[in-house]
């Protein structure tokens, strides 16, 4: 459930960035770019120990920011396609499904949305 006090020190759209970063990396750097869910858990809050989230005057792990914000590590992973959760027996495991997502990621996130339409005129338009 995500909670009603968001108030933290880092922007929605800053806090996903940093997710993206480090999930990529870590998987990445993983076997077969899949890893155990709880122990990507662990290696997140570890590389952000030095990055301050912070919420009422109190700095908080990223995973209980993914907590508050997305609602679970789950429920952000099912908003992209670049992840996959695979469930095992009673294992959940997140394999990165594009080796290039951070590029693709990084593309998106500057693209601008199409504004302009053309037209075409029957006319214009010849089938081959």
């Amino acid at each position: 459930m995500v909670h009603k006090n968001n108030k933290w020190n880092i922007s929605k759209t800053k806090g996903e960035d940093i997710i993206h970063r480090i999930l990529i990396d870590i998987l990445r750097n993983s076997e077969n770019n899949i890893i155990l869910k709880e122990d990507l858990i662990i290696l997140m809050n570890q590389k952000t120990k030095d990055i301050k989230f912070i919420n009422n005057k109190q700095v908080k792990p990223i995973s209980t920011y993914i907590r508050c914000i997305y609602g679970s590590l789950s429920t952000f992973l099912d908003t992209f396609m670049m992840y996959g959760i695979i469930e095992n027996s009673s294992k959940s495991y997140v394999k990165l499904l594009d080796n290039n997502a951070l590029n693709k990621y990084k593309k998106l996130e500057k693209q601008e949305s199409i504004h302009d339409w053309e037209l075409i005129v029957h006319e214009e338009f010849i089938l081959i």
